[in-house]
């Protein structure tokens, strides 16, 4: 019997080898082109949360409304047709967000026509902790920002959407770090801080100078139409939890919520790093 089993697994093994190669060869016959299987071994991907998570005990900005999640329609015991929704309530520059021109510009664009491709793709996320709350420019000198087009932050504000007071010595830019990144040429700033402007700024100019859309020749008559390529100055990300991520190049995710004329929204951020294995 167990001759029998052997005689048997070597005819089935040989048969497979036969159709191998037969149909390599038929494939080479036909002009097909064999496509080579990928180990999944040869390279793996990290995926980074780096969003701030949203609930009742997050710390919001100073004077901005609480997060709240508000029960709406509930499950019924023995009722197959009920279900659960719920009704949010916050800001819409809680937690991790995304800023619009329209946040401090009359007509301006909003989160709505955002360019996508600059909220995604590749970023460099810059470890700046130990410098205090004034990033200016001279900390960003420091380092290589050499044909970077979207620049990450990693402060010592790194957790504050967890404390339990708002803190208002949180890390931001200087009017001098801003004028910077429009001179260099980035896209994109993120910030593990609540603002890039510092609580204290009586005018908010670093958002303005980042903004500032009369370089690209906005006319306010005419907001989304003379901008249809949706380039709105810097795209501004606040709130990013950068918590334990190091410094390097990533692939940026950046998504807001779709809301028409939106002065902002809030975010779902992702990193992906790849590295070979």
């Amino acid at each position: 019997m167990q001759l029998q089993c052997f005689i048997l697994a070597w005819i089935f093994g040989q048969s497979l080898f036969t159709f191998a190669l037969y149909t390599d060869d038929h494939a080479m016959q036909k002009g097909f082109e064999m496509i080579p299987v990928r180990s999944e071994r040869e390279s793996t991907v990290d995926i980074i949360d780096i969003s701030v998570s949203l609930s009742e005990t997050i710390t919001v900005y100073d004077g901005d409304p609480p997060f709240r999640l508000d029960p709406d329609a509930r499950l019924t015991a023995g009722d197959p047709c009920s279900f659960n929704t719920s009704v949010l309530r916050c800001g819409s520059h809680v937690g991790t967000h995304v800023d619009a021109p329209r946040h401090f510009y009359e007509n301006a664009p909003g989160v709505d026509v955002l360019d996508l491709s600059v909220l995604c793709g590749m970023a460099r996320l810059v470890d700046v902790r130990g410098c205090g709350p004034r990033i200016d420019d001279v900390v960003l000198s420091e380092h290589d920002l050499t044909g970077v087009e979207r620049l990450l932050l990693r402060t010592d504000s790194e957790g504050w959407a967890r404390a339990r007071v708002f803190d208002k010595g949180f890390a931001h830019l200087t009017l001098a770090a801003a004028l910077l990144i429009r001179r260099i040429g980035v896209k994109l700033v993120g910030i593990d801080s609540p603002s890039v402007d510092s609580h204290a700024s009586p005018d908010m100019s670093v958002h303005r100078v980042l903004m500032d859309l009369r370089v690209l020749g906005f006319d306010k008559r005419n907001s989304a139409e003379r901008l249809g390529d949706g380039n709105c100055g810097v795209v501004i990300v606040e709130g990013l939890d950068l918590t334990g991520v190091e410094a390097g190049d990533y692939e940026l995710t950046c998504l807001p919520m779709k809301i028409v004329g939106g002065d902002g929204a809030p975010a779902r951020a992702i990193l992906r790093r790849v590295m070979a294995r």
